[in-house]
């Protein structure tokens, strides 16, 4: 009984420095725009996460591969990363949305720090 109550209390103190350790790593709130190759980005952040993403400019491929791309905008908000799988058939597309918003999270990273 007593390794149960140390887990618990190990894993709770665990959770409070983990909460802790993303609120300073946070973003800055704000809207924040950054270019990937093709592909320029808006990010809102509201409450020091990822609110919106919003492609302001797709230069390649048309419409089409554009709104194959932006399938992973949602997953991207919902995971508050961008470490998400890429679209099979618009990869590129896809890389460079992610990269776009990378980079936009960067500027908010960095202003957070200022």
């Amino acid at each position: 009984m007593r390794l149960k109550s140390a887990l618990a209390v190990f894993l709770a103190v665990v959770l409070i420095c983990a909460a802790s350790c993303a609120q300073q790593a946070g973003y800055k709130d704000g809207t924040y725009e950054a270019k990937a190759g093709f592909v320029e980005v808006s990010v809102r952040i509201d409450d020091g996460k990822i609110a919106a993403i919003d492609i302001i400019t797709h230069g390649g491929g048309g419409p089409k591969y554009e709104a194959m791309a932006e399938k992973i905008i949602p997953e991207m908000i919902k995971k508050q990363s961008t470490q998400v799988d890429a679209i099979s058939g618009a990869t590129v597309s896809s890389d460079y949305l992610k990269a776009a918003v990378e980079k936009a999270l960067r500027k908010s990273a960095a202003a957070a720090k200022e």
